[in-house]
């Protein structure tokens, strides 16, 4: 009784100290992310978190207990949305705008190879490996790739009106994919943004 009351009077000082009416603003850290942070539980291979460089206003957690209303895949080309993805966006924004929605932008890349993913089973196992190619980029730079499309599709619900305080993002990197990664049609499609509205 005594820790409840203890853990209460905590909340009701941090909820007061926050000015009593701010919504917090959750780092973009992994910890409590939408998504697994591990190939299997008790593996011990975790992977490491990716700051998006843009503070959430919900957090992962929050948004795992919210109803998913509507969910699309934005690609981009060149920097900029794709045609095809600018319509998706802006059906998005007109559904935001006729009732409140919180967001989640979760950013993808294709395949970068990371010694804790090589599994060296056998020959078959190197060769389906080997399929991925030679990446001519390094993690750090995948993953400003990944937070680069992030920032644009973020930035264009700000300019839209939408609430910071009802935005998540994620990065993911390459932990995803949606298709092979041997062919450039399949590494396009895993280097994606995907946003989803929850009520």
């Amino acid at each position: 009784m005594m820790k409840r009351t203890l853990l209460t009077l905590i909340s009701v000082v941090t909820f007061l100290s926050a000015g009593g009416d701010i919504a917090p603003a959750y780092p973009s850290s992994c910890k409590n992310g939408l998504y697994t942070y591990s190939y299997l539980p008790n593996s011990g291979v975790e992977h490491p978190c990716v700051d998006t460089g843009i503070d959430n206003g919900i957090s992962g957690e929050a948004l795992l207990h919210k109803r998913v209303h509507y969910r699309a895949s934005l690609y981009m080309d060149g920097g900029e949305l794709t045609e095809t993805s600018r319509r998706v966006l802006d059906d998005l924004l007109q559904k935001m705008a006729e009732r409140s929605y919180y967001v989640s932008i979760i950013g993808h890349t294709s395949y970068y190879e990371d010694d804790a993913h090589v599994v060296p089973l056998n020959g078959w196992s190197s060769f389906w490996q080997s399929l991925g190619g030679e990446r001519e980029s390094t993690a750090q730079e995948e993953a400003d790739e990944v937070n680069a499309r992030i920032g644009t599709v973020y930035h264009a619900l700000m300019q839209a009106g939408v609430r910071p305080s009802s935005v998540y993002t994620e990065n993911r990197l390459a932990r995803d994919p949606l298709a092979t990664e041997a062919t450039a049609a399949g590494r396009y499609l895993n280097e994606r943004i995907d946003i989803a509205l929850y009520y």
